[in-house]
């Protein structure tokens, strides 16, 4: 059995390796855009459905301060 590798070899197997990690880094930063994107959407669909409710809220006020005011 050999225990020792020549220069060659090892570049060799260097070479292969950093292939696979570039291969399996490209896959993940594909996958962590997809999830920030998906991050993303969640907080727009929270900050709308917020300043609906606020809009509501206000909306309501408004009608029952008019309501007590008429009344009176």
């Amino acid at each position: 059995m050999n225990d020792y590798v020549t220069h060659e070899e090892l570049n060799h197997a260097v070479d292969k390796l950093s292939d696979k990690i570039d291969i399996l880094g490209k896959d993940i930063s594909r996958d962590m855009d997809v999830k920030f994107e998906t991050v993303n959407t969640k907080f727009a669909e929270q900050k709308n459905w917020f300043y609906g409710t606020i809009i509501s809220v206000v909306v309501a006020t408004c009608a029952i301060m008019t309501f007590i005011i008429k009344f009176l």
